[in-house]
């Protein structure tokens, strides 16, 4: 037995030391690490629990490499990819500017050309965002001349630099030299073998052809992309990435040619609250629709709220700051105040994140209530209840979980009052979805009931697009519903005759079609 008990003591002590042992290889490994590359790890440890924090540690680092003359970028790569990566672009490229500086005074060319590539990089996206009026194209040409033919995967870099300059030209309306160079950078990105990064640049290539009225080219390229690589349903995969991105591009398309995009955040990003304004109560006014159902005002709404959740919260507090002051300056106007309401409600979800209820942390519960209280505030302010305040309160509805009753009080208030507003029939498809408030089948229920109300082409119009709309929303409409396309082909079909012109449209006819496999309808999605 003694021995037993010294077997098990001598085991115990050798594990011990070997734990020991394994515990301080990794912290000798640990502390033998520069100094700067700890202190770039601190800083992205803390990109995610505090950034303000997040970014006075690159501050920091970025400092140490300037003082020690250090020969490595890392700190301002990974600064400005973290500024990146939360959408402020303007404060990217100051970081990329910096790195480029410190690259040409260390003798890195490679490094160089990259953040000459990221800083015109982030003006294409200002440029799109309403921030800047024109890029300069000088910066991607510079980086182009200065990569180095050694630089390891000089092809795919170079492949990156042109896929740049066409997004650049694209800004610049120089469509031709823009899709030489997004079909040069596809054959780039599939020499080094990058084929989600090659779907990237013919992405940018179908909005170039939707920018030159080569709608019919652009729906080609869209499927034959989308057939080269699979389910769209996959939402990770590139398929998913060329549907998202048509649709975007195609919206886009509308709401420039309504004068919407890029006007309405030019105008709120310059402050010019008066002509926001005029341009509201003239949408107001006219009624006008865009082909999938939603007012023009709606989308004007939608252009405010422009923000990303992954955004810092300074950016989201500063909107709505913004908007506040707008209602201050302007205490009666109705767009004021609902533009808020919109801004409130998507900073709510941003503290709750967008994952399934049961991954949600009782802080973001507790942080996404107290805003949806103050967007219902703000929603109670308003004393003429216009078309637009009832889609305000059926999104304050949803993040508030409010009762079927309840709802439908509301939903019936504006129908009565307003009986041409089908967006609070589409955003009601939505809310009766079994993830949210209703059971299977009651959706689809309502749909048809709404569309029963209706002649027949009015009621197949109807049906057509809150099957759009539900699509948009839910990824996978005939998936998730019992809608049916051959109705949704008939009322989308009618459509056309209405709205001749309209990219979104078409558009969405083809990615609908393309998920019945109805190859007939989607390549003719677009023709006259």
């Amino acid at each position: 037995m003694r021995n037993v008990f010294i077997f098990v003591g001598v085991c115990v002590g050798i594990c011990g030391l070997a734990l020991c042992a394994f515990f301080g290889y990794f912290v000798w490994q640990e502390m033998s690490r520069p100094e700067w590359e700890r202190g770039l790890t601190e800083a992205g440890k803390m990109e995610q629990v505090d950034p303000k924090k997040a970014i006075e540690q690159y501050k920091a680092v970025c400092a140490k490499f300037e003082k020690q003359n250090l020969k490595e970028t890392d700190a301002w790569t990974d600064y400005g990819n973290f500024l990146w990566s939360a959408f402020d672009f303007g404060g990217a490229e100051k970081v990329y500017q910096q790195g480029e500086k410190y690259a040409n005074r260390i003798g890195r060319k490679g490094d160089e050309a990259w953040y000459l590539e990221r800083q015109a990089a982030c003006q294409h996206e200002l440029v799109m965002n309403g921030q800047l009026e024109k890029p300069d194209i000088k910066l991607v040409e510079k980086a182009i001349a200065t990569l180095p033919a050694d630089t390891t995967n000089f092809g795919w870099y170079q492949a990156r630099n042109l896929e740049t300059l066409a997004q650049l030209q694209l800004d610049l309306g120089d469509y031709k030299s823009a899709d030489g160079n997004f079909d040069k950078a596809v054959e780039g990105y599939r020499g080094a073998k990058d084929e989600r990064m090659a779907v990237d640049a013919l992405n940018w290539k179908m909005d170039s052809l939707l920018r030159q009225n080569r709608g019919n080219d652009a729906n080609k390229l869209f499927i034959r992309t989308w057939r080269d690589h699979g389910s769209a349903s996959e939402d990770d995969g590139p398929a998913f990435e060329v549907c998202e991105n048509f649709r975007e591009k195609i919206s886009d398309a509308d709401l420039r040619d309504a004068g919407i995009y890029p006007q309405v955040r030019k105008l709120i990003h310059a402050g010019d609250f008066a002509a926001l304004d005029k341009m509201a109560t003239e949408f107001r006014e006219s009624r006008k629709t865009l082909s999938t159902g939603r007012w023009y005002l709606d989308a004007l709404y939608s252009e405010i709220n422009s923000l990303e959740r992954d955004q810092f919260d300074d950016a989201w507090i500063a909107r709505i700051d913004q908007l506040k002051e707008w209602a201050k300056k302007n205490p009666d106007s109705v767009t004021a105040k609902i533009a808020l309401v919109h801004v409130l409600r998507g900073y709510a979800w941003k503290a709750r994140g967008s994952g399934w209820a049961n991954s949600v942390s009782e802080d973001g519960w507790r942080v996404m209530g107290e805003r949806m209280n103050e967007a219902e505030t703000v929603l109670n302010s308003v004393e003429t209840k216009t078309p637009d305040w009832y889609s305000a309160a059926q999104l304050v509805a949803l993040g508030q979980s409010w009762s079927n009753e309840k709802y439908d009080r509301m939903m019936q208030e504006c129908q009565l009052k307003y009986p041409d507003y089908d967006s609070v029939i589409l955003a009601k498809s939505y809310w009766l979805q079994p993830r949210w408030n209703g059971e299977e089948g009651d959706a689809e229920k309502f749909v048809e009931s709404e569309a029963a109300k209706r002649s027949t082409v009015d009621g197949d119009i109807l049906y057509g697009r809150c099957c759009l709309w539900l699509d948009r929303q839910l990824g996978d409409v005939f998936g998730e519903t019992k809608l049916q396309w051959p109705r949704t082909k008939k009322g989308l079909l009618a459509l056309r005759g209405k709205y001749p012109k309209s990219y979104a449209l078409s558009g969405e006819t083809s990615i609908l079609a393309m998920e019945k496999n109805d190859m007939d309808t989607a390549t003719k999605a677009f023709e006259p």
